[in-house]
């Protein structure tokens, strides 16, 4: 991006900030009718990472064992072994705790 743009994207994401939560949402949906399918895919690989992320595997790096092993603990064992296959942390979470 040239140095114009960048102005313009930077005055634009101040106007955005400025919204409130509900402006913000209705701008998006407008935002989003306006676009191409090629900007569509980019919006959908961007969400899908965003909404992907492994927040189970995040906890104990913030020191919050305790709480994922007690999320994996309402599962039942078939969801429990899907899940070990889908995140290597959830399966090692398990065997330590003996879930």
């Amino acid at each position: 991006m040239n140095s114009i743009n960048d102005q313009r994207v930077r005055e634009c994401l101040d106007t955005f900030y400025s919204f409130n939560e509900d402006e913000q949402t209705i701008f998006i949906q407008e935002a989003l009718q306006r676009m191409n399918p090629a900007q569509h895919a980019l919006i959908f690989a961007q969400l899908r990472a965003i909404l992907q992320r492994d927040f189970i595997g995040l906890l104990p790096k913030r020191g919050l064992d305790h709480i994922a092993e007690k999320i994996l603990g309402y599962l039942d064992a078939e969801s429990l072994s899907a899940s070990g296959m889908v995140r290597r942390f959830h399966f090692d979470s398990l065997k330590i705790s003996n879930l």
